[in-house]
């Protein structure tokens, strides 16, 4: 058995059918409301996006469970030093570890002027 689930045009919660209240507008479009806060907070025509409560906000701000899941679930790239062509590994790291020591070695300090 299966009920229908609607989803309140203000807050975005889900309800059951047969909870809430229905408000149908001059264009025959019908809104569902969850609570009657929510009906109240939509006619006074305040945004979801700004009221703490609602998934819109939560969405907004990275609180809903569905947003941790995605962060939890990132693939970690490591990265992987390859030899090319005509180049073995060890002599193309011996290399780059004599570029990097050149770089890094201690600058002279410049000479004053008087």
């Amino acid at each position: 058995m299966s009920t229908k689930i609607e989803i309140c045009g203000f807050s975005g919660h889900q309800f059951h059918a047969g909870h809430g209240r229905v408000h149908v507008r001059e264009d025959k479009h019908m809104m569902a409301f969850e609570t009657r806060k929510a009906f109240r907070m939509w006619e006074r025509k305040r945004n979801p996006r700004k009221i703490a409560w609602t998934e819109h906000f939560r969405h907004d701000h990275k609180k809903s469970v569905a947003d941790k899941d995605q962060t939890k679930n990132k693939i970690i790239r490591k990265k992987v030093v390859r030899g090319y062509a005509g180049v073995k590994l060890e002599s193309n790291t011996r290399e780059v570890a004599a570029i990097v020591k050149k770089r890094v070695q201690p600058k002279k300090p410049a000479a004053k002027k008087n």
